[in-house]
């Protein structure tokens, strides 16, 4: 089984979309889950989300190769007995854009472009482009000012381990991306892609909570497949 670790040099491809084409590049196959529950005026909601993109294609377009992707998402909100599943094929660009969107409804093919096209991704894209730290960010989340090592630990993801290191920060509750959020607990595991090239985050684990709301979540990768 192949084990990777993380690298001490991190470099970030260039990118002006949400959508982390460093990781397209290394993994044909990725899958995350997102679970947790939120409380909102007293009511308790449980969510659980299972997202799946699969490379299905490197077509070329205007010289220049893009990522034909199929994107799955199952949706659970126990204890409804109500599964959504949702799925597109997108083409993402080189800067991380998804120009270019196809979805199906009741056996019709649907095409978008443009500003459509990025609306009818975001739900699809988020939880990805989530993993994915840029230089300055992991910087941030890895400073020693606000955040401790907790543990190093392999972890399989598929058929790969990983050596992923585990963050928490030194002081609760925690403020990031100055006042915008703030955590009563915020753990991060990090790990490096095949080679060393470039990080994602394995595991996100934050706890907010307001006057009037709650929430507790978790976003992990559950497997991935070498490109």
């Amino acid at each position: 089984m192949e084990q990777f670790t993380t690298s001490t040099t991190i470099t970030t491809a260039p990118s002006t979309g949400i959508i982390p084409v460093a990781l397209l590049e290394s993994f044909s196959q990725m899958s995350l889950s997102f679970s947790g529950s939120e409380k909102l005026n007293g009511s308790n909601v449980n969510f659980n989300e299972n997202l799946t993109y699969q490379t299905i294609g490197k077509p070329i377009i205007d010289t220049l190769q893009y990522y034909k992707v199929n994107f799955s998402l199952v949706m659970l909100s126990p204890p409804s007995p109500i599964t959504i599943k949702e799925s597109i094929i997108g083409w993402v660009a080189p800067n991380g854009t998804m120009p270019i969107v196809e979805s199906s409804s009741g056996g019709h093919f649907l095409n978008y472009t443009g500003s459509e096209a990025e609306m009818m991704s975001i739900l699809f894209v988020t939880p990805l482009a989530a993993t994915a730290p840029s230089t300055q960010d992991e910087a941030a989340l890895t400073n020693s000012e606000a955040f401790h090592e907790v543990n190093t630990t392999n972890v399989e993801l598929g058929n790969l381990t990983f050596k992923v290191a585990y963050y928490a920060a030194n002081t609760l509750p925690f403020t990031f991306c100055g006042t915008l959020m703030t955590f009563d607990a915020f753990t991060i595991g990090i790990t490096s892609t095949p080679g060393g090239a470039y990080s994602f985050l394995a595991y996100t684990s934050i706890e907010e909570s307001t006057p009037y709301s709650s929430i507790e979540a978790v976003l992990r990768v559950v497997s991935v497949t070498s490109a």
